[in-house]
């Protein structure tokens, strides 16, 4: 008996050793394995031993077929302790009661690659799966480390056999190993590009039927103090999901997403205290679609663009199962404190949603479409709403907008907004085959608010106008979209020809750079790049103006059509200053009507032009009244040109086929100018200096002038004017004339008056003059004057105040060679006298013995002169003649000497008594040639009061006593009984 139990000792100690060394016996070893595959667990090992404080121990163990050729992972596990049924033990019946699982590792085949998986590592494998009756699991405490993250798994199965039956009968649904190689490949890089600050920590409680995957509850709950992900850094990360199955206070199934995070930044945007919650619900009623709900939180966000606080983002949607794309839903996205570089808004509120096409609907979407063709399949509707929306100074208290889309049709409806005492309406459609886009709108705000929401140009441009109240605008346009497929589209080059607007504004008091107006009204066209408004009707208190305006954004040409009845003036601030002095020399009464065109190229002024038909009455240029004013007038290259014009004065009036304006060079070019104004209102009109230098000519009556040539309208401008004048009565100096004519020529400083013919005192007087005002000081001047039977008494009248008696025919020839009117002494020249019929003695030169020759023969000294003539020269403007002779029937006066400007005389006098008597002349003269000699004197003193010597007297005739009488008759003898100078001369 000893030695039995001493045997069965041994043998029980040597079946143990051989156990734990060996291991187990096939007979053993089957029925374990069927057991294990019976609760749904296949395993391979290399070694199934018995340990003796640990029980039944399998080695290496690799859990399922091994895979051959796949990429399927393995499922490794360094020792496996199986715990048997102590039950069934007592029944000697080997029945696996749970499973440890120690130092365990997933490894990955390496089928076609040779990359080494470690980011998908899964190691530090530590478990305990119990088997509980009817086919139940029950994992506990399940430990691992994933790419250095520590994973905590706990939960049970029902049914749990059936897990070796989710990879049979998938056929063509399994991805190719290729595929799976791919995905693979794709999970592993995101894995190796996610970095932790710490390791985080992943708990994972699940339960189910694992014949049923839609029975499975899970709770996930993964926690972070930060990572660095290929989507952006995370903070603070707390992630919690869970999985419900349905229940009776369930039906539907459903998932639980929570993100909390205290700051989150992406490439796109930055957030702090981010929460997300996401709901998806496996609705039955609805075939293969799951339902979602979305709520989005983010106290601030923070993007390249714009940055929000209190952001609030909601959904709804439906999606397949396996396509995470909706079907169908809604969502509203609310922020507080929006911010853009263009403005900020107080709030904002955007609605969306999102139905199925018809069951119908047929996709015809192309790769043009772009990302256009990703929304084709769904209908989108839309509403926006915006609060306190500020840019810089532009400021709206709300906007409001809606849209739907049905491919390929966006539509943009409901726009609205009141603002700056006013509202503006619009809605919009674009074609996304076409790329056209159309719109229209209605506005009464003040758009000068909102400027600095616009660009730099905008802003200049509409900073040119001023209204008291905003204008009423109303209209619609559209532009077709660069390619859809084009990333950098040159949208000004590509868009800005396809756009084409048109509308209507109205306005009351407004201005134009300054141009006031009492209203206006327009139509507005603009295609092709062209701006067109047809029919601008503007009002002021005295018109009205008619415009049309086409203006070229290609080449920056300009067109401007104007019917006005207003005055001109207004228009001054549109031009350069040089170009405003035209205004300044124009003043009017009455508004001119005008009908003009307007042209060239913005910003570039010196390409201005225009013409007009103007009619004006009652209006004064440079000062000067004028009753009406038609003419042609055309401006270009800085040149005014008025056409066929005509002013009038009552019965005066001036015309001229053309007159050019040059205002670089500030003169006016002529051409067939014709005038019967009075001239001092045409050379005031002129210019002050032309009428300085005309000034001491005068027409008492309105003259006729033709005048072709340029005259200037400042001081310092040249002067090329040829007159033909003629008229009269004419005043110059002391000279009065009835009527006279000829040329005048005036070029440069150089002025000449050619073929002068006039009506001088009862004569005629012809002759020519020229001028040169080159020097500073005076005018250089010459001339050469023919008079013929002029009547003295006439002239000297006008020479001479008070009365006279003298008579005559005057005749002469003066020729100037050269002189100065500033230099009384320069005067060169020479002439020649004639006079007939003639009574001078009154004039003190010539009375000088008018008393002593009435002594000798009574009326002698009163006698008519038959005949003067006599040729003198001018030097220094001293005259002198040597031949000055006069004649009357019994004596001859011969003058010979000089007489100066100043009138001073230096002359000998001499008269011939009966030298010219018929027959008996000759012999009387030599005969009385004593007394001739008596007659012989030295002449000084003025022209006005001469004073006089005699030469001398015969002493051979002192004897006769007769002779003594006429000595004392005669003038400068003592006890003489006349002096010359009781003859007074014309005052």
């Amino acid at each position: 008996m000893r030695i039995s139990v001493l045997l069965l000792i041994l043998s029980l100690v040597a079946a143990g050793i051989y156990l734990n060394q060996v291991g187990l016996p096939d007979v053993l070893k089957a029925p374990l394995i069927g057991k294990l595959h019976d609760k749904g667990v296949d395993l391979q090992f290399s070694r199934l031993r018995l340990r003796w404080y640990r029980g039944i121990v399998a080695e290496n163990v690799v859990f399922g077929q091994v895979p051959q050729g796949t990429n399927d992972p393995q499922i490794f596990i360094r020792e496996v302790e199986v715990k048997l049924n102590h039950e069934a033990l007592k029944s000697f019946q080997l029945s696996p009661d749970s499973l440890i699982l120690h130092n365990g590792e997933v490894l990955w085949a390496e089928a076609e690659t040779n990359r080494n998986r470690q980011a998908l590592a899964v190691n530090k494998i530590e478990t305990r799966l119990r088997f509980l009756p009817n086919d139940q699991w029950e994992l506990e405490n399940f430990k691992a480390s994933v790419a250095g993250v520590q994973v905590n798994l706990s939960g049970s199965l029902t049914n749990a056999s059936a897990m070796r039956e989710w990879t049979k009968g998938q056929g063509t649904n399994m991805a190719s190993p290729k595929k799976l190689q791919d995905r693979l490949n794709r999970v592993e890089d995101t894995f190796e590009r996610i970095k932790f600050f710490t390791p985080p920590e992943i708990n994972l409680v699940f339960h189910g039927d694992a014949r049923n995957l839609e029975s499975f509850d899970a709770h996930l709950t993964v926690s972070a103090t930060g990572a660095q992900t290929p989507w952006g850094t995370l903070t603070n990360g707390l992630l919690v999901a869970r999985l419900l199955a349905p229940s009776t206070t369930n039906q539907q199934p459903h998932a639980d997403l929570q993100l909390h995070a205290d700051s989150a930044q992406t490439q796109w945007a930055s957030t702090k205290d981010f929460r997300l919650a996401l709901r998806l619900i496996s609705d039955e009623t609805l075939t293969n679609k799951v339902q979602c709900q979305l709520e989005l939180l983010a106290g601030e966000t923070i993007t390249p663009w714009a940055q929000a606080t209190n952001a609030h983002f909601t959904a709804q949607w439906a999606h397949s199962p396996t396509n995470p794309i909706p079907i169908n839903g809604n969502g509203t996205l609310t922020l507080a404190d929006a911010r853009t570089r263009w403005g900020t808004a107080g709030g904002f509120e955007l609605t969306g949603r999102l139905q199925e096409p018809p069951k119908n609907f047929t996709r015809t979407a192309n790769e043009q479409w772009a990302w256009w063709a990703s929304l084709e399949p769904y209908y989108i509707d839309w509403n926006c709403h915006l609060t306190n929306v500020h840019a810089q100074d532009f400021k709206v208290q709300e906007v409001a907008c809606g849209g739907t889309w049905r491919a390929p049709e966006l539509a943009i409806t409901n726009v609205y907004s009141e603002l700056y005492q006013g509202k503006v309406k619009a809605q919009a459609s674009l074609n996304v085959v076409s790329r056209e886009l159309n719109f229209s709108y209605s506005s009464d705000f003040d758009v000068q608010k909102v400027s600095p929401a616009l660009s730099e140009k905008s802003r200049h441009w509409i900073g040119q106008f001023s209204w008291q109240n905003p204008p009423a605008l109303q209209g619609s346009g559209g532009f077709v979209f660069p390619s859809w497929t084009n990333r950098q589209p040159d949208w000004r080059a590509e868009v800005l020809p396809t756009l084409c607007l048109e509308g209507e504004v109205k306005l009351g008091e407004a201005a134009y750079r300054g141009i006031q107006v009492s209203s206006a009204q327009s139509h507005i066209r603009y295609t092709n790049m062209i701006w067109d408004i047809p029919d601008l009707i503007a009002t002021r208190p005295e018109g009205k103006l008619n415009l049309a305006i086409r203006a070229n954004d290609r080449t920056k040409d300009y067109y401007f059509r104007i019917n006005s009845s207003i005055d001109p003036k207004v228009a001054q601030p549109l031009f350069e200053p040089q170009q405003q002095r035209i205004f300044d020399m124009i003043s009017t009464t009455q508004p001119p009507i005008v009908d003009a065109e307007i042209w060239g190229q913005w910003y570039d002024h010196e390409r201005i032009g225009f013409k007009a038909q103007v009619a004006c009455r009652d209006f004064s240029f440079r000062g000067e009244a004028a009753t009406s004013l038609r003419s042609g007038i055309e401006y270009t290259n800085h040149f005014l040109t008025l056409t066929n014009a005509r002013v009038e004065y009552g019965t005066q009036y001036m015309a001229a086929s053309s007159a050019l304006f040059n205002f670089d060079k500030r003169t006016v070019a002529i051409t067939n100018g014709f005038s019967t104004m009075e001239p001092a209102r045409v050379l005031t009109a002129v210019g002050p200096r032309i009428f300085k230098i005309m000034e001491p000519y005068h027409f008492l009556q309105p003259p006729m002038v033709r005048l072709n040539g340029i005259i200037p309208l400042g001081s310092e401008a040249p002067v090329d004017a040829h007159f033909e004048v003629e008229g009269g009565p004419f005043q110059w100096s002391k000279f009065n004339v009835a009527h006279i004519s000829g040329g005048v020529h005036w070029v440069g400083d150089h002025l000449n008056l050619s073929q002068i013919q006039a009506d001088f005192y009862k004569g005629t007087l012809t002759g020519s003059a020229e001028f040169d005002f080159a020097h500073r000081k005076g005018a250089d001047f010459g001339f050469d004057f023919i008079v013929t039977d002029s009547n003295l008494h006439l002239l000297m009248a006008d020479l001479y105040s008070g009365t006279n008696n003298l008579q005559g025919r005057l005749s002469g020839h003066l020729t100037v060679i050269s002189a100065n009117t500033a230099d009384w002494n320069s005067w060169f020249g020479k002439g020649q006298v004639d006079l007939h019929e003639g009574l001078i003695w009154e004039i003190p030169i010539f009375g000088i013995f008018s008393q002593a020759l009435n002594d000798l023969v009574p009326g002698l000294g009163k006698s008519p002169i038959s005949e003067a003539a006599g040729t003198f020269t001018i030097n220094n403007s001293i005259i002198r003649s040597d031949d000055l002779e006069m004649r009357a029937p019994v004596m001859r006066m011969l003058y010979k000497g000089t007489v100066d400007f100043d009138t001073r005389v230096n002359a000998t006098v001499e008269a011939q008594m009966f030298q010219d008597t018929w027959v008996v002349g000759p012999i009387l003269s030599k005969v009385l040639w004593p007394v001739t000699k008596a007659f012989e004197y030295k002449v000084t003193g003025t022209l006005a009061n001469p004073k006089r010597e005699p030469l001398y007297i015969p002493k051979v005739l002192s004897p006769f006593q007769w002779f003594r009488s006429l000595r004392q008759a005669l003038p400068g003898q003592s006890g003489a009984k006349g002096n010359a100078d009781d003859a007074k001369p014309p005052q």
